[in-house]
């Protein structure tokens, strides 16, 4: 009797530790991703178009299933406004576009997650103006505090697909970005 109490004992937390990885090892470790979608800046009025880039991140369990990770994206914008006004040639282009933040998953089922992230993003602009026989241009960063949802899929044993809204305020130029991308990536 004192034999099997003491393996029950020392058992069943062995056997809670292993089912907890087990059950959270679907989303932990280091992942890779490549994503597009649509890109907005919005100050006056809203300019549009596609986006694309890469991302890396790291994420670990905390407890069976909430999932605490930290993230890098590279993207790159084909938003664009140019035009004539009032005599004067101009363009403005968003260009590449930063971002660092933290997110907390929690597991919907085995193979699908939800997730809200928090962060930085720094993004790159350009613009140029021709008039009346003057020329003006410009070139610069913006740093904003950026915050989305998303929803992660797994489709394969390390493959998953991804669906993410985010939301950037770039707050001394008062410029807002709404961005909606889909993505797949795989986990090491």
């Amino acid at each position: 009797m004192t034999k099997r109490l003491f393996a029950a004992t020392i058992g069943a937390p062995i056997a809670i530790l292993v089912s907890t990885a087990a059950h959270a090892e679907s989303f932990q470790g280091f992942r890779v991703d490549l994503h597009g979608g649509y890109d907005a800046v919005s100050s006056v009025y809203t300019v549009d178009g596609a986006t694309a880039g890469v991302g890396i991140g790291y994420d670990f369990p905390v407890g069976e299933t909430v999932i605490v990770g930290v993230e890098a994206n590279l993207d790159y914008s084909s938003v664009k406004d140019e035009g004539v006004y009032l005599g004067v040639a101009y363009s403005q282009v968003a260009r590449r576009d930063i971002e660092l933040s933290a997110r907390v998953g929690a597991k919907l089922s085995d193979g699908t997650l939800a997730y809200v992230k928090a962060g930085y993003s720094n993004a790159g602009y350009e613009g140029a103006a021709a008039g009346y026989g003057l020329w003006a241009y410009e070139s610069g960063t913006s740093d904003g505090i950026r915050l989305g949802a998303g929803l992660e899929q797994r489709i394969a044993d390390r493959w998953f697909v991804k669906g993410e809204y985010r939301y950037t305020r770039y707050g001394s130029e008062d410029v807002n970005r709404n961005q909606a991308i889909f993505g797949v990536g795989y986990r090491f």
